[in-house]
């Protein structure tokens, strides 16, 4: 299997990744692949929408709030 560096990894498979993490329950690293996917693409909606699900999930309601608002401004 070939390794390949985060950085070099594009938004859409960073959200594929968390979607992923998601449907296994593993919320918390579901959270780090969508943050990993907003570094590479800070105007993202869809990210920011699915993070804004991990938060809540996380319980971390004021930072999901604000993450719905900057999904919907975009």
């Amino acid at each position: 299997k070939w390794y390949v560096a985060p950085e070099d990894i594009d938004a859409n498979t960073w959200k594929e990744r968390g979607n992923a993490h998601i449907q296994a329950g593993r919320v918390q690293q579901a959270h780090d692949c969508y943050c990993n996917g907003l570094k590479k693409d800070p105007d993202n909606a869809f990210l920011y929408g699915n993070r804004c699900l991990v938060l809540k999930m996380l319980g971390r309601f004021e930072e999901a709030l604000t993450d719905a608002n900057k999904a919907l401004a975009l």
